[in-house]
């Protein structure tokens, strides 16, 4: 039976078909369906559907951010990845997607990425232990994409804290002691001014990320329009940031509670950002033995340290406060 392929836009009357094309593969309880699937509109190209009669087994969207490039070289990237595991309509539908993506000008195509890192983006190792928030994909989608020629080009890792650990934290004297030296009050973030904190945080994210892998800017209203729906989930009293006496955001920890394990009190520690400036060097290991001591005295059983840039200085925090890995993820590269 021959294979087709379909190309639509978000406006199709199909789109829905497509978007709803997951619930067809994964069960009704996998932890899939607790964080809403994200589509990068302003950089989508279009989506990408294969189809046996009028069966979709794969889809992809095709995102050109203009802002993303790899190696020095203008990239796209195939996102928004689910298929059956039928690796000949998999290879397919990426090498449509590659094709398209060469012809725009692209040299390289990564995924998988939802348009750039503000997205979901990797492919987990393994799926046998979920966590909130985790991206969550089947198994053999790594094959089909090793299949397509691709290969991995940047590795992350989660690691977990079985045993909240004080006795080798500095002891809670010297670290407040260091915070008064240091000139800086270290605070919850203000759910009553929740999109007056986003707005500074936007400039202090922009800060310490500018140099990383893969980094692209996002628009101040952008990033407080995205960041806005995470009021739900965050733990107000843990996602915590510094600041100097001038009110100016020095450092940044995004937590919430594991929603998806309720049976254990469990920690998630997302987001971890410094100002780059080396005055503020060991801002974040305060911010974190501070946060340490009081998830043990509020009763934590553990703390998950979240998809980390095995390359990146939250990887080394994770490790100093005895994170142990639990999973790892990849990012893949197609030279075009």
């Amino acid at each position: 039976m021959s294979l087709k392929i379909k190309k639509i836009s978000p406006e199709s009357a199909e789109f829905n078909r497509f978007y709803n094309f997951p619930k067809g593969i994964y069960p009704e309880d996998s932890p899939k369906w607790k964080v809403p699937e994200d589509f990068d509109f302003k950089n989508l190209i279009a989506i990408y559907g294969v189809e046996d009669e009028n069966n979709l087994l794969a889809r992809a969207a095709l995102y050109q951010n203009p802002n993303l490039n790899f190696q020095n070289q203008p990239t796209c990237s195939i996102g928004n990845y689910e298929a059956e595991n039928h690796p000949k309509a998999a290879q397919i539908l990426i090498d449509q997607v590659s094709e398209d993506a060469k012809k725009l000008g692209a040299k390289f195509l990564l995924g998988p990425m939802n348009g750039s890192t503000w997205s979901t983006y990797r492919f987990a190792e393994s799926t046998n232990s979920p966590f909130f928030l985790e991206p969550h994909y089947l198994n053999y989608y790594q094959k089909h994409f090793l299949n397509a020629g691709f290969k991995s080009v940047r590795n992350y890792n989660s690691k977990l804290v079985e045993e909240i650990p004080t006795d080798s934290l500095e002891p809670e004297n010297e670290l407040i002691e260091l915070q008064k030296s240091l000139k800086v009050n270290v605070r919850p973030i203000n759910m009553t001014d929740f999109a007056g904190d986003l707005k500074k945080l936007h400039e202090l994210v922009h800060q310490a990320f500018a140099h990383n892998f893969l980094f692209t800017p996002l628009g101040k209203e952008e990033f407080v329009q995205k960041y806005m729906s995470t009021e739900k989930i965050l733990n107000q009293e843990y996602t915590r940031i510094a600041e100097d006496e001038d009110g100016n955001f020095l450092a940044f920890f995004f937590c919430l509670d594991d929603h998806l394990n309720p049976a254990e009190k469990r920690l998630i520690i997302k987001t971890i950002a410094r100002h780059p400036d080396p005055k503020w060097k060991g801002l974040g290991q305060l911010m974190g033995s501070l946060l340490y001591r009081k998830a043990k005295k509020d009763g934590y059983q553990s703390i998950i340290h979240a998809l980390m840039d095995e390359d990146a200085n939250s990887s080394s925090i994770s490790t100093k406060f005895a994170g142990k890995p639990i999973n790892r993820y990849f990012l893949y590269a197609k030279e075009l």
